[in-house]
């Protein structure tokens, strides 16, 4: 959040007052310490305003971030109809390519059970890259408003 950047001036504009205030306190000048001893608590509370409503607009964003996304699960198998673990699953644009808002976000692998889920991925058509050593096999896929399951996929 951008507030903290400038709370080394803060830290110090506070020290100010209260030093300031401190000297009007032993000249006994009571009703200028007192100005110099809110201010610094004026500060501390309008800062906390400020991270309170930048904490909301951030939450805000996160809400906007997460609509229109869906996500893919599903399930590798080898010839042998056993879990495929260590393969890897990527998205990718119809073209083929990882286009300039995709970059690479979309990819994970198999986990021992031959698994896979991919979460906050825009609607969309792609294809869906599954790659194991220097073999590659590409299938098209439509993310949804629906969850997508894919049952399981067998790689010859």
């Amino acid at each position: 959040m951008r507030i903290f950047n400038s709370l080394p001036r803060l830290s110090l504009v506070i020290a100010i007052n209260i030093t300031i205030a401190a000297i009007f306190s032993y000249f006994e000048l009571i009703i200028l310490a007192y100005i110099f001893y809110i201010i610094p608590m004026l500060l501390v509370a309008y800062t906390m305003f400020l991270v309170f409503r930048d904490w909301i607009k951030s939450r805000q964003e996160y809400k906007t971030y997460l609509k229109n996304k869906g996500q893919i699960d599903g399930l590798i198998l080898n010839k042998n109809n056993q879990p495929f673990s260590l393969i890897l699953v990527r998205l990718m644009n119809l073209d083929g390519s990882v286009g300039p808002h995709f970059s690479g976000r979309y990819y994970t692998a198999t986990n021992k059970f031959g698994r896979f889920k991919m979460k906050y991925i825009p609607y969309g058509k792609y294809l869906l890259q599954l790659t194991y050593k220097d073999s590659s096999q590409t299938f098209p896929i439509e993310i949804t408003k629906d969850d997508q399951h894919i049952d399981f996929i067998k790689i010859l």
